[in-house]
């Protein structure tokens, strides 16, 4: 259970640690006089003063663990306020130790609220402190039990309460500046993120497109080469088919040249042409019996050299 305590206070922010910091040394405090009391004739308006503290004390922890603090009415602080000012008088004024409850009193208001309630509890605090000094200096019959000192340490106590004062209003002030220029800095950069989210997506889709355009492109390709392959098989085919069909007159034509029995230059020229002739007759045939393709460039020789 303190495990999960412990654990649960670390998750909280700066400001209600401190709060609930200050408010466990004040229930410590509120105790170990009690217990004083209890072990002591003590009057019973001092006893009660007491009681009531511990008791605002504690429901100020329970309700800053349970919600949020900053929805702590101002009513609360004054409450706290005024039963301090009679705990500083029960305690012997400024020559007590009542006035250290005094300082963390500041503590606590400071840290609580903001803006028009912080400064409205700060000077009645400080307000209802003059008043105070003034009945712990003229010493009221119904104070003569308690030994309120000398006040030479009046203005000492003001310098330092003042200056607490001061100091902690404005290290709270910078903290929340800083707290507030950090959580805009985390909004930019959470914006940032969110454009970079989007920029990628927007990127991922766009490759995304561009291997499907990559893909199409690839069909296309195969598409027309296959084309292009039949087409060039067909022409292989029209050729073989019409090559195979023209040989036979082809071998009708070369016999019938070689029975021309004549000495003239004319029948030279023919027995030439014959020759070439059936040179690229033998390549048709042997491109056809080995069932490759025609070699064209045996045919061209054949015919720039006719």
């Amino acid at each position: 259970m303190i495990n999960r305590l412990i654990s649960q206070y670390n998750t909280l922010s700066y400001q209600p640690q401190i709060i609930l910091l200050i408010c466990g040394f004040g229930v410590v405090r509120i105790l170990s006089a009690l217990i004083m009391d209890f072990s002591r004739a003590v009057p019973g308006a001092d006893m009660l003063i007491d009681l009531l503290l511990l008791a605002a004390i504690i429901t100020f922890v329970y309700t800053s663990w349970k919600k949020e603090f900053e929805k702590i009415h101002i009513r609360f602080g004054l409450v706290i306020t005024l039963l301090l000012a009679f705990n500083f008088l029960q305690f012997g004024g400024i020559a007590g130790y009542g006035r250290f409850n005094y300082f963390a009193s500041i503590y606590f208001i400071v840290m609580v609220y903001a803006q028009r309630a912080l400064y409205t509890t700060i000077a009645f605090n400080l307000l209802l402190l003059l008043a105070v000094l003034y009945i712990s200096n003229t010493s009221p019959a119904w104070l003569q039990h308690i030994d309120f000192g000398v006040s030479f340490q009046t203005l000492d106590f003001w310098f330092t309460l003042l200056l607490i004062s001061v100091f902690t209003i404005y290290l709270k002030d910078l903290t929340v500046t800083q707290g507030d220029n950090l959580s805009q800095l985390n909004l930019q950069m959470a914006e940032q993120v969110r454009e970079s989210r989007k920029l990628g997506k927007r990127l991922e889709q766009a490759n995304l497109e561009l291997k499907q355009a990559q893909a199409r492109l690839e069909n296309e390709v195969s598409r027309r080469t296959e084309m292009l392959r039949k087409k060039n098989q067909s022409v292989e085919t029209f050729i073989e088919l019409n090559t195979t069909e023209l040989i036979h007159t082809v071998d009708e034509l070369l016999a019938s040249m070689h029975t021309v029995k004549s000495s003239s230059s004319y029948a030279d020229k023919l027995k030439l042409s014959s020759e070439e002739l059936a040179g690229v007759v033998e390549s048709i045939r042997t491109s056809l019996k080995e069932n490759t393709l025609l070699d064209r460039k045996v045919i061209r020789n054949h015919e720039r050299n006719a």
